[in-house]
Formats: C-alpha cells, sequence, structure tokens
C-alpha cells in the first residue's frame, strides 16, 4: 500500500467516498435507522420518501433549517444515483413503485462505523487465578505443590491478592 494507492482508492472506493461525503452522518444515520435497525432489506419508494422526511424534520429541530436544506426526495434521488450510488433503486418484480436496498459499499461503511464502537469488556478468571484462591486447589492433588495461599482479588481487593503472591 503506498500513498498514490491509497489516493486513488479514496476517490474510487464506493465504501470510502461514502465516508467522506459532507453528508456522510446523514445518509448513514438514515440508512442504519430505516435499513439495519428493523433488519429491512428493501423500502418501496414512497416509504423511504415519508422516513427520509421524517429523519430530516428530526434533524432540523436539533440543527437548523439550513443544515440539510433539500427534500427528502432530492436526497434519494442523489444517492441512488450517480457514479458511486448509496443505494440501489430497482422496481420489483410485481409492481410499479421502486424500491431501494442498500449497496455492499453502503452495507460494508456501516460495517466499518459499527465497528468503531466502544464494547465492554467482559473479564474472566483464568485458571490460575482460581486455583491460587480457590480453597480446594489447596487439596489434594494440588496440595502438594507448595502454592501460595493467595485471597481472592474480588474478596481482599487486588493489593491484598498481589501482595500475597509477591510474598
Amino acid at each position: 500500500m503506498d500513498h498514490d494507492y491509497l489516493l486513488r482508492l479514496k476517490q474510487s472506493h464506493p465504501t470510502l467516498r461514502l465516508l467522506g461525503a459532507d453528508n456522510a452522518p446523514l445518509i448513514l444515520g438514515f440508512v442504519h435507522q430505516v435499513f439495519i435497525e428493523p433488519n429491512r432489506r428493501s423500502l418501496p419508494y414512497g416509504d423511504a420518501v415519508s422516513l427520509l422526511e421524517d429523519y430530516l424534520y428530526a434533524l432540523r429541530e436539533v440543527h437548523g433549517e439550513g443544515r440539510y436544506p433539500r427534500s427528502a426526495r432530492q436526497y434519494l434521488e442523489d444517492w441512488s444515483g450517480g457514479q458511486t450510488p448509496y443505494l440501489r433503486k430497482y422496481y420489483p418484480e410485481l409492481g410499479d413503485e421502486p424500491e431501494f436496498d442498500l449497496t455492499p459499499a453502503t452495507e460494508k461503511a456501516v460495517e466499518w462505523i459499527q465497528g468503531l464502537e466502544e464494547r465492554q469488556f467482559v473479564g474472566t478468571t483464568t485458571a490460575a487465578a482460581r486455583s491460587l484462591s480457590d480453597a480446594e486447589g489447596q487439596a489434594e492433588p494440588f496440595g502438594w505443590f507448595d502454592w501460595p495461599k493467595v485471597p481472592h482479588p474480588a474478596e481482599a481487593g487486588s493489593d491484598a491478592a498481589m501482595g500475597a503472591i509477591m510474598a
């Protein structure tokens, strides 16, 4: 990966273009709310317009009218047209109203953003820590080893447990 390759990738790859778009928070927030959260595969055009109008209304209440000045229809047409669409617009077999679904690049962008969110650490107790603090670990067959008797950190505190180990 050299500089020129990465520059070309930034300019041409649909996922990176989406992440770098001025309206990326609008696009990704809307897509997450109407496609990802409800696990929706496709969305009829009329429903998409209505949901985006509601989404824009809520954003404008918080960020002001000038934040996203265009209509829901204009945004949807932009997001589904051009060289790198974020939504795929198509006509279903049995219908005359177009529908939208996510492009693979948009799905990848959403997944990448979700991967940035902090996940809570789930701690575990190792077998070695259990054997040192568990009374059963002092009995046969382990009793013949001269294991240090260490209080469990949850009961005695980590300083006391470390002190017993170091002693």
